[in-house]
């Protein structure tokens, strides 16, 4: 019985791969990046999406 007891307490505490908390940061901080990014460079792009339009449009 003592050994299967260290099993489960084994099992139970082992800790592998990634765990949600951490998917969860990384989707935040690339979620903060990418706002930050077109917050940035959003009058750019679009600007650019808008002489590409012309281009196309006859």
């Amino acid at each position: 019985m003592p050994a299967l007891h260290q099993r489960l307490r084994a099992a139970i505490h082992e800790q592998t791969g990634q765990g949600l908390p951490e998917y969860a940061l990384i989707l935040g901080l690339i979620a903060v990046f990418c706002m930050a990014t077109l917050s940035f460079l959003g009058g750019g792009i679009a600007s650019v999406l808008d002489l590409i339009s012309e281009m196309i449009t006859p």
